[in-house]
This record gives structure tokens, sequence and C-alpha cells, in this order.
């Protein structure tokens, strides 16, 4: 029984280390997608922010909707309309679950939606 114990403490330590990692990835990813974003590096920038959020998906909703709010943003002033596209529906359902229709990052996802579709000359 004791040996079961400690084996079970050790499991839950390294799976802590593991969860703390993947964190810090999260973190290092996005930090960078930031960086690169603010100095206009586009290209730079959307790169460390998808893998920034292929890396909050095994984090809290949290992560991801941030992730995904520095995707299209980066998209949007990048002029990606199309990869922009392609993940505002999902950044504006999860601000809406999470946030609700009344918080201020909800309705500006809705706005990102149709400054994309704008770009991409689908609305006037």
């Amino acid at each position: 029984m004791d040996r079961l114990i400690r084996c079970l403490l050790l499991w839950l330590f390294c799976l802590a280390l593991g969860s703390r990692a993947i964190a810090q990835d999260w973190k290092t990813e996005y930090d960078q997608a930031v960086t690169n974003y603010q100095a206009g590096n586009y290209n730079e920038a959307l790169a460390f922010a998808l893998k920034a959020h292929n890396a909050s998906k095994q984090l809290d909703v949290k992560n991801q909707v941030y992730s995904l709010q520095l995707i299209t943003v980066i998209c949007l002033d990048g002029n990606k309309p199309d990869e922009g596209l392609k993940w505002i529906e999902e950044e504006a359902s999860l601000f809406l679950k999470t946030e609700g229709p009344k918080s201020k990052t909800y309705p500006e996802a809705l706005r990102k939606y149709s400054l994309l579709l704008q770009q991409k000359g689908q609305v006037k």
C-alpha cells in the first residue's frame, strides 16, 4: 500500500511538472508572437501565435482564446484575411462562452470578423 501511494504521488508530481512545462511553452510562444507583432513582423508573429495556440489546447480555455485573439489581430494587421477568417469564429464563440455578450472582448471579436470580411472584399 505504501508503495502504491508513493507511485501515485510520483505520478502526480510528474503530471504537475508536465503541465507547468506546457504552460511555460505557451507563455514563451505567446510572448514571442507579441514581440514580433509589435515590431511589425507579422509572418513571424503568426508562426509563434499558432504555436502558442497549439500549446494552449492542453491548458485553460482562457489561454486558448487569448491565443486566438492574437492570431486574428495579427492576420488583420498583416492583411491576411483568409487566415484570420479560419480562426475568428472560434475566437468569438469562446469569448461569448467565457465572458458573455456584454464583455468588451466579444463585440471586439465580432468587429474583427467584419474587418476581416472587408479585407477579403466580402463586405463593404
